[in-house]
């Protein structure tokens, strides 16, 4: 046995004392680990930052280097001196623009210096890096890859402070505007200190105590350093082929341990001062309970000994309600010794009621096996009901599965028969079936003895009744028909599942008539009628899979559509590519061809196997369609078009379309450059052509 007084010093320290001292050791590990975890997020934070200010600085640059690749005072510097002040001007717009840049260079084909803004030439001009870059970029181009190139240099003369090393930036400079060029003219060079970059980082990280580090590959942190690391992928996509910088962000273990210490010191502060509250206010309030137990001790031994208790003497509300409540049971007990007494009397007379109970219970009983023979003679009849219900609508989910593919009017009819017949109606039918675009067909049972006359199409109701005869429609607006059956009366679910019957049968033969329509608009041109792009697309590809056929592939390009759209309006080009497609199709009558629209203002024409024997009588029939005038928007014009050819007996097939368009692409720019010749002479013909 144990004193309570005892007991409560052993639960002040047991359950107050010692768990708090241990939560507090746990608390100050957790505030330490997730201190130190905020810092290191914090880290990784910034270190994010950084790449994306990177990302962001490299990609403007690019961006920066595209737009200035294709500025027409670049490519003409390339072939002119006259130039050279413009291209300066540039330049240094765009140093100034791009703080990462430390130099610029236009360089000839040949690998000369044209102009430049900081750096110096001879180096430029000597790195067997750089040359070799700008080979394998020529060469490239040439294959018609536009991708520019991206590289790590190490040149102490080109690149003087730091580690020497930097991104170099190659981009191929590439115009009709410089007559008789054909290829790459030259290359602009931009070059990116790796210096710069991690001053760039520098800028971003806002954090003193942190130490960033930049390059291809990084020294091995130092003992006791934490770091967070990120990848920055540069030439992604318009240079290749792409380099990996990883950025580092790191601090020392004195910065880091000042930082989790700072962190958590009010936290520590603040849970000793209310561990000390907590206890003072733990014996405050342990004090009147440990007194309030002593009373209720007095009251149990003073109703243990018999005596009996009137009066409560503890102060605190709840200790007092025990006491009350120990007082009203004592007396309930004398009570219920009493009461206990008048039950059993009560006793006698349940045992009486229970015989009279059971009596009626046995008639009640006698009463339900009559209703449940009633109910069980109801539900024989529903499940009757129900067989016949799953029996339509098995035949109908089969009739789905067979309807999956497409059926032919005759294997239509019979597999509608059939599941008719499956769902054992017993009742003489009649089937009418007329698809859109398709024969009518009917199928009447020899017990069927009414005269087969479709009804009127009803859109109020599911069914019509009339003399003896349900006439189920098939409702579809692209085809339909009906379902007939003979009988006075026919049971609700079956009714309901030929209707079922009769709506999916309709679904498909409207599904089958929009696949029909949509296959047909969907390789056909809606303004020429003549096959899109698509159809195209599939003839090539099965003329590819036949390898033993010969093709010729006659690309036909609109001259002025645009000036026509421009100056008549979109009617006047419409009817003009109209009056294009009706002109081709005469020239490819009594050929072996295919003529298609393709885009805008281009049509192809393919001619297949011994058709290409005809390629010079089609060249010869388009020559002579050439500039004959029609009459578009009230007024006539000459209309020409640019025609390129190729054949595969001379070019692999998967060049047919590409050689085609570059042939084309030579006449129409020869037809541009001849009309642009008749303006400045004088001796343009005063008609109007396109």
């Amino acid at each position: 046995m144990i004193r309570l007084s005892r007991f409560f010093i052993g639960l002040i320290f047991g359950t107050l004392v010692l768990p708090l001292t241990v939560l507090g050791i746990i608390h100050y590990q957790g505030l330490k680990q997730f201190a130190t975890q905020t810092l290191m997020t914090e880290l990784d934070s910034e270190a994010v930052v950084i790449r994306e200010n990177l990302n962001n600085e490299i990609g403007a640059l690019t961006g920066g280097l595209r737009l200035l690749t294709g500025h027409e005072t670049i490519i003409k510097g390339i072939a002119s001196l006259y130039y050279g002040s413009q291209v300066r001007e540039r330049f240094e717009n765009f140093i100034n623009r791009y703080a990462v840049v430390s130099s610029l260079y236009l360089v000839t084909r040949d690998g000369r210096v044209r102009e430049h803004i900081g750096g110096r030439i001879r180096p430029i001009e000597r790195n067997e890096s750089v040359r070799h870059l700008m080979t394998s970029l020529d060469k490239a181009y040439e294959s018609g890859v536009l991708s520019g190139r991206v590289a790590v240099i190490e040149d102490k003369e080109l690149v003087p402070d730091g580690d020497h090393k930097a991104l170099i930036f190659i981009s191929s400079i590439s115009s009709v505007v410089v007559r008789g060029a054909e290829g790459v003219q030259g290359f602009l060079i931009a070059v990116v200190p790796f210096n710069n970059l991690l001053a760039q980082a520098n800028r971003a990280s806002h954090v003193e105590r942190s130490i960033v580090d930049i390059g291809e590959t990084l020294k091995p942190n130092q003992h006791g350093y934490i770091s967070q690391f990120q990848r920055v992928q540069i030439g992604e996509k318009d240079y290749s082929p792409s380099i990996n910088l990883y950025i580092r962000v790191s601090r020392s273990p004195e910065s880091m341990r000042d930082a989790v210490n700072e962190a958590i010191r009010p936290f520590i502060s603040y849970q000793i001062v209310f561990v000390v509250i907590l206890m003072a206010l733990f014996v405050l309030a342990f004090r009147p309970i440990l007194r309030a137990f002593n009373a209720l001790y007095g009251i149990i031994r003073r109703m243990e000994a018999g005596q009996l208790v009137e009066e409560t003497t503890s102060r605190i509300w709840e200790f007092a309600h025990t006491e009350r409540l120990l007082i009203d049971m004592q007396a309930r007990i004398r009570q219920q010794v009493s009461a206990l007494e008048e039950n059993n009397h009560m006793l006698a007379g349940l045992a009486q009621e229970k015989d009279r109970y059971l009596d009626e219970l046995s008639r009640l009983n006698q009463s339900l096996e009559e209703k449940v023979q009633e109910r069980t003679n109801k539900l024989a009849l529903i499940l009757q009901r129900i067989e016949t219900s799953n029996r339509i609508y098995n035949q109908v989910i089969h009739l789905r599965q067979e309807l999956a593919n497409d059926a032919e009017p005759e294997k239509l009819m019979i597999s509608v028969v059939k599941h008719l017949v499956a769902c054992e109606l017993d009742i003489p039918f009649a089937v009418v079936l007329q698809p859109a675009n398709e024969l009518r067909n009917v199928y009447v049972d020899p017990d069927f003895n009414r005269e087969l006359v479709v009804p009127i199409k009803i859109h109020t109701a599911d069914y019509l009744f009339d003399n003896g005869l349900y006439s189920i429609p098939l409702p579809p607006p692209f085809g339909g028909g009906w379902l007939l059956f003979q009988t006075e009366k026919m049971r609700e679910e079956a009714l309901r599942g030929m209707m079922l019957f009769a709506r999916e049968l309709g679904s498909y033969l409207e599904n089958r008539a929009l696949t029909t329509r949509l296959a047909f608009w969907a390789r056909t041109d809606g303004l020429t009628g003549l096959g899109n792009r698509i159809a195209f697309d599939q003839t090539m590809a099965d003329l590819e899979t036949s390898l033993d056929k010969e093709v010729g592939l006659f690309l036909i390009d609109v001259n002025g559509l645009k000036e026509i759209n421009d100056t008549r309006g979109h009617e006047a080009g419409d009817a003009l590519l109209k009056t294009v497609a009706e002109r081709l199709r005469y020239c490819l009558q009594g050929m072996t061809g295919s003529l298609y629209r393709i885009g805008g203002d281009e049509f192809v024409i393919l001619l297949e196997g011994d058709g290409v024997e005809q390629t010079q009588e089609l060249m010869a029939r388009l020559q002579q369609t050439q500039f004959r005038p029609a009459t578009l928007a009230g007024r006539e014009y000459g209309i020409s078009f640019s025609v390129g050819y190729a054949d595969s007996h001379k070019i692999p097939f998967s060049l047919l379309y590409k050689m085609a368009d570059k042939a084309m692409y030579q006449q129409k720019q020869a037809y541009y450059e001849h009309k642009h010749a008749q303006r400045e002479s004088g001796l343009e013909d005063s008609s109007e052509s396109v």
